[in-house]
């Protein structure tokens, strides 16, 4: 946190009082669809920051059934440079792409359709728009969450987004 002094009584030292500022933390605000089942599905994720979409400077999403990065459909986003990575298996390395792509990124989970992704910007939110298909490997119930950073490094917890089953093939 920062904090300012201010003055109630600008000639005397002893009316300062302490003024905190608490950081803008970008905020995961929806996905759409949040809850459905399906072996492939575009989804659109929307985050929001008070300071305006450019003070986004990092998306985390992944759909797993744990809180955790390997064996899950992983992905960090980039907004200011539109670029997209899908993490490895092992959690260790990433595959990435700048939009507009073609092709695919794709790990033992998930398979990223690089033509159906998009990333806009509109005043404070940042929308993401993914193209996945799961593996059949991949089946069962997964929570969606996801997380963002602000340029500063201001980092919101993550937050369950919805629940997506995908089916034994």
């Amino acid at each position: 946190m920062r904090g300012a002094l201010q003055s109630t009584n600008p000639g005397n030292y002893a009316g300062f009082i302490a003024r905190i500022t608490t950081p803008i933390v970008p905020v995961p605000a929806l996905v759409a669809p949040s809850a459905g089942s399906g072996s492939s599905q575009t989804f659109t994720f929307t985050l929001t920051d008070a300071n305006g979409y450019a003070d986004i400077g990092q998306i985390y999403v992944f759909f797993n059934n744990a809180l955790n990065g390997a064996n899950a459909c992983y992905l960090n986003v980039l907004p200011a440079s539109n670029t997209v990575q899908l993490l490895n298996d092992a959690a260790n390395s990433y595959t990435s792409a700048v939009l507009p792509a073609t092709g695919t990124l794709q790990n033992s989970q998930c398979t990223v359709s690089l033509s159906g992704a998009n990333i806009s910007f509109n005043g404070t939110a940042v929308s993401l728009q993914l193209s996945l298909a799961f593996a059949p490997g991949f089946a069962g119930a997964k929570t969606i969450h996801a997380l963002a950073i602000n340029r500063g490094g201001v980092s919101s917890p993550w937050q369950t987004m919805g629940t997506w089953t995908v089916p034994a093939h």
